[in-house]
């Protein structure tokens, strides 16, 4: 049997320094360390872009020269992802585009060569959110695989011995065990022995397994889930580790044709019978979810119909920080540009669920951001920045009066 683990190393743009040095000394740092002393120890692992960035300008530059050197031995494969961890799902096409695009060019600077170009890649859709326009823009990109969530397969149950070829589109689905990966992520499974058992219950009737999920349960999340990757990567003849894209050969005469399905890692059987596809992050219920999801659009569709905006920003930004003098609304766009970027993770939706996790700073903190990108578009009106106004003041409101000022499962 073959096993590909896969790990999504993330943090928020707007993550405060003590909580990133924490995070990677209990988890990126002990990582690192184990693969470097376990050559048989192979990963399929993407990092966020948000993420890279801090790692280059927060003192941890040594880290990306790390994982780099491990990329150009085979032992991690680099994938691609979105940039500021969005839902991509729930973003227009031309913003699906702009974060995965984003998220090649930075990390091709943090990478340098180890960092492969978009051609061939696979690709780790944030909250593993898909549908089928994430899907078709990824084809067009040329990227060769997505990972899935087992809630984007049709039926219930996944045949495991075979490739999976997504309906229309060139692009290849890979499905997470998500019994498996839940149990780790969440701590069901706290040894390595409990691990190694859980994977022995699939010899001889599985062919591959794929168990996916933050980078930060091994030692932040979970403080003993460095014991649980020393009993992943055990010696075993029974057992082989792989990436995944090193499970194209071995099934390239076995593919199935599947009509992939809108779904996040955070969907169960259930919540697609109840058409909830987004039960952390879209609850009908929520009157914060509804609020959120407004604010968001407007900020999208200020900073996209401003008559102010550039069609290439990239180009605009070289040429201003070349020394171009840019007319002061142009300017001013440019930054709503890039905050907008940064402002559409997922984490706004995740923290203010309430099922079961709430974080009033961390959704300050990105309503903030929000407000931001629409005082920074030049030509909003008066009519939108009240609006913003009073949907940011709502959500805060409204948040405090339901769940009270302390974190709850965080």
């Amino acid at each position: 049997m073959r096993f590909c683990l896969f790990l999504h190393f993330y943090q928020p743009s707007i993550q405060y320094q003590p909580v990133l040095d924490r995070i990677v000394h209990q988890s990126y740092i002990p990582i690192l360390e184990f693969l470097e002393r376990h050559p048989q120890a192979i990963i399929t692992a993407n990092f966020c872009a948000s993420l890279s960035e801090q790692l280059l300008t927060r003192g941890y530059k040594d880290l990306l020269d790390r994982f780099s050197r491990l990329a150009l031995s085979g032992q991690l494969e680099l994938v691609g992802s979105a940039a500021y961890h969005p839902l991509l799902s729930k973003l227009p096409e031309d913003e699906i585009r702009r974060q995965i695009l984003l998220n090649d060019k930075i990390n091709r600077f943090c990478f340098g060569g180890a960092w492969k170009p978009i051609p061939n890649q696979g690709f780790f859709p944030p909250e593993l959110a898909y549908s089928k326009i994430v899907g078709k823009v990824l084809d067009r990109l040329g990227f060769k695989w997505v990972l899935l969530s087992e809630s984007s397969y049709p039926s219930l149950d996944i045949p495991d011995e075979r490739l999976y070829k997504i309906k229309d589109i060139s692009l290849f689905g890979f499905f997470r065990d998500n019994e498996l990966s839940l149990r780790t992520a969440f701590g069901c499974i706290r040894t390595r022995h409990s691990f190694r058992r859980a994977l022995e219950e699939h010899l001889g009737k599985r062919e591959y397994i794929i168990a996916a999920m933050d980078a930060e349960t091994f030692g932040h999340h979970l403080k003993d889930g460095l014991e649980i990757l020393s009993g992943i990567f055990k010696n075993d003849e029974e057992i082989r580790f792989c990436t995944i894209s090193q499970l194209f050969p071995l099934f390239d005469n076995k593919i199935e044709k599947v009509d992939a399905q809108e779904g996040t890692w955070g969907t169960t059987a259930e919540n697609k019978l109840q058409g909830q596809l987004y039960p952390r992050w879209d609850l009908p219920n929520n009157p914060l979810h509804q609020k959120e999801w407004e604010l968001h659009s407007l900020a999208i569709k200020l900073v996209n119909s401003s008559r102010c905006r550039f069609d290439d920003f990239d180009s605009a930004f070289y040429r201003y920080q070349a020394g171009a003098i840019l007319p002061p609304k142009q300017l001013n766009w440019l930054v709503a540009r890039e905050l907008l970027d940064k402002s559409l993770c997922s984490d706004l939706f995740w923290w203010s669920s309430r099922n079961p996790y709430w974080h009033p700073l961390l959704v300050q903190e990105n309503l903030q951001l929000l407000r931001r990108v629409v005082a920074q578009v030049p030509d909003a009106s008066a009519a939108d920045r009240r609006r913003c106004s009073q949907l940011i003041n709502q959500i805060t409101k409204l948040g405090l009066r339901l769940y009270g000022s302390k974190v709850i499962g965080g």
